[in-house]
């Protein structure tokens, strides 16, 4: 196709006019306004209509400075410049060229993005305007699509100065949508490889310290040997006197604590077999002395068998203190103590027995004695300082004091009694701690179960 320039009558810039559209309406490309070619002086008269709706695809060569699709120079008025460039818009609807418009239309097709609803059908154009479409080269796939329509020719020109508008038929550039960023996609990496990480550093650090300082603190063999020669006791820790809260003598015993004659019940580490009771005279012997003394008057007697049950726990079951003397309104100041025998009718209570007793350090303590029963063939001890091993077993017994005269105070009771026995039971857990402790159970029996003297015989 020939063109010749042609100067606007408006905006007096060159533009490019093929040679069959002199004498006609034609839009400036670059004030969009239209005006009439001049008619030309010399063209091919008998150049063959153009056929109705006729379309011709060329390809430009690449550079053609007289082309209004060619890109504009650097400077000067006098050269041959494309159409100011379009403006990029955003369509919100799909823009649809209008029908009726008699004027050329001048398009560069592209590749097209998106589904193809996005790009509506080209309308027909009418017979007596040929269309001419210039197909550009090859675009990348994800190259905008630009579409240039002249206005219609009613429309008015823009006030000089004035911002352009965008409208319906303005050149628009469609840019498809960058792909969306996966949201998320990084936090199953923090989980399963930072998180592990960090948490092993942390932990190899601390093992590290650790080792450390255990080989900071081994010490040598003679910094520490045990302190198991001499004559003298090795250190000790110095502790505050703690204040214990000991229970009232009178705390009812629960039934879980009470043993009848000839059964038996366990506390801790220790067994307890009452055997039987009996109403007799007693022996008391003084340490260091060889004198034995009879008691004038009877006293009632609980006779025992004990056993250590534990695995590995070696106590004393009696002690002086269990069953010390103690006398009501004698022994001021002083508590009484958990051994007692209690007539369960009338409540009355014969506390301790015939030894008397004293804490250590005390400036006058009484001698150590021991009550002795004599059969026809052996003595029976008390055993205070008898200490059973695992599996050891013992035979012992308690007695009322021979001043309480329990005989004449039985004489006239008839019912039931109970005697509170005070011992040691072993090894209690306080505090991740092994305790040496005490328990009271009681032994019921009534005074049908007593055995008595046999009354000498006459003569």
């Amino acid at each position: 196709m020939q063109t010749v320039n042609v100067t606007c009558g408006r905006c007096g810039r060159l533009m490019a006019v093929g040679q069959e559209f002199l004498g006609q309406q034609v839009r400036c490309p670059h004030c969009q306004e239209v005006v009439i070619t001049p008619t030309p002086e010399a063209g091919p008269a008998d150049a063959p209509p153009v056929a109705n709706m006729a379309d011709i695809t060329i390809t430009p060569p690449p550079v053609e400075p007289d082309s209004i699709f060619s890109p504009p120079e650097a400077d000067g008025e006098d050269i041959l410049v494309s159409p100011s460039s379009p403006q990029v818009v955003i369509p919100s609807e799909p823009v649809v060229p209008s029908s009726g418009d008699p004027w050329p239309s001048f398009a560069v097709a592209g590749p097209v993005e998106g589904p193809p609803s996005a790009v509506p059908a080209p309308e027909p154009v009418p017979e007596s305007v040929p269309t001419f479409t210039e197909q550009p080269p090859p675009a990348p796939a994800l190259a905008p699509t630009v579409a240039l329509t002249p206005s219609a020719p009613d429309e008015p020109a823009a006030a000089p100065g004035a911002p352009a508008e965008p409208a319906a038929d303005a050149a628009q550039v469609v840019i498809p949508p960058s792909l969306p960023r996966r949201a998320g996609s990084g936090g199953w990496v923090i989980a399963l490889v930072i998180i592990p990480l960090i948490s092993y550093s942390v932990l190899a650090t601390i093992a590290v310290m650790i080792l450390y300082t255990r080989q900071q603190q081994q010490s040598h063999p003679l910094e520490m040997i045990p302190d198991i020669e001499g004559d003298n006791k090795g250190a000790k820790r110095q502790r505050t006197p703690a204040t214990v809260k000991m229970p009232r003598v009178d705390e009812p015993l629960p039934p879980r604590l009470c043993v009848g004659l000839g059964q038996t019940i366990r506390v801790g580490d220790l067994e307890v077999t009452p055997t039987r009771v009996e109403l007799r005279k007693v022996w008391i012997a003084t340490e260091g002395y060889r004198v034995v003394e009879q008691m004038p008057d009877e006293s009632l007697v609980l006779h025992l068998h004990l056993r250590n049950v534990s695995a590995d726990v070696v106590f004393k079951p009696l002690d002086r203190c269990f069953d010390r003397q103690w006398k009501e309104g004698k022994s001021a100041g002083v508590r009484a103590p958990y051994t007692y025998l209690e007539l369960l009718q009338d409540g009355r209570r014969f506390y301790g027995g015939p030894i008397p007793w004293a804490p250590a350090g005390s400036r006058n303590p009484p001698p150590r004695e021991t009550v002795i029963l004599k059969e026809k063939d052996r003595e029976i001890r008390q055993n205070y300082g008898k200490e059973l091993g695992p599996g050891e077993e013992m035979d012992t017994f308690l007695c009322t004091d021979h001043l309480d005269q329990v005989a004449r105070a039985l004489e006239a009771y008839h019912g039931p009694l109970r005697w509170r026995v005070h011992l040691r039971r072993g090894l209690v857990v306080v505090r991740d701690r092994d305790v040496s402790a005490t328990a009271v159970i009681g032994v019921d029996f009534t005074d049908q179960d007593i055995q008595r003297p046999r009354a000498a015989a006459p003569g």
